[in-house]
């Protein structure tokens, strides 16, 4: 067996000796948070893939949050997660939640986009409205406002998922790629 490569740990301990429950990296993998459900805290990692081995640095550390399932980081440093059920947001620069007022998001159809906005997918079956993509960005007053709201033209499309920036989407048994930046299929 040959050795091509040697991969060396560094010990370190993030969450004050605590285990690490769950990773999420950014859209452009700049950055990196992980939380620990022992302490219930993030600790946020500025991300440098371009050094051999990639560097990894400390940045921040949030106030305590419990009862987080799952979450996502932009490479603004803001974090969506599902807190009971909810969709919350919270910005590590400031330590602060942000809100979108009048809103209500599925968790599992909203994620951020590689210039920071936040993009959701909403539909339901049993109404008239068709589905529709909404994209949020980040004001200067930290608050997140309506940057775009989209309708299709089909009643029957699902949600498949995310990818950089491009949503997954299911129509007549067809999948389809969807561009958020230029709102084309691919």
């Amino acid at each position: 067996m040959s050795r091509d490569h040697v991969i060396s740990f560094i010990s370190t301990s993030p969450h004050n000796g605590k285990s690490i429950s769950d990773v999420a990296i950014s859209p452009r993998s700049t950055y990196v948070l992980t939380y620990s459900q022992e302490d219930n805290f993030f600790v946020g990692w500025l991300l440098d893939t371009k050094s051999e081995p990639f560097d990894l640095r400390k940045d921040t550390e949030s106030s305590k949050f419990d009862g987080i399932s799952d979450f996502k980081v932009s490479d603004k440093k803001i974090i969506l997660y599902n807190y009971t059920g909810l969709v919350k947001f919270h910005d590590l620069k400031n330590n602060k939640d942000l809100e979108i007022k009048n809103e209500c998001f599925d968790y599992s159809h909203t994620n951020f986009l590689e210039n920071g906005n936040i993009v959701t997918f909403k539909s339901n079956i049993n109404t008239t409205i068709n589905p529709t993509v909404l994209i949020y960005e980040l004001t200067n007053k930290n608050e997140f406002a309506r940057k775009g709201f989209y309708v299709f033209n089909e009643k029957n499309v699902e949600f498949g998922g995310f990818r950089s920036d491009s949503m997954w989407m299911m129509s007549y048994d067809l999948i389809f790629l969807l561009d958020l930046a230029t709102f084309k299929l691919q």
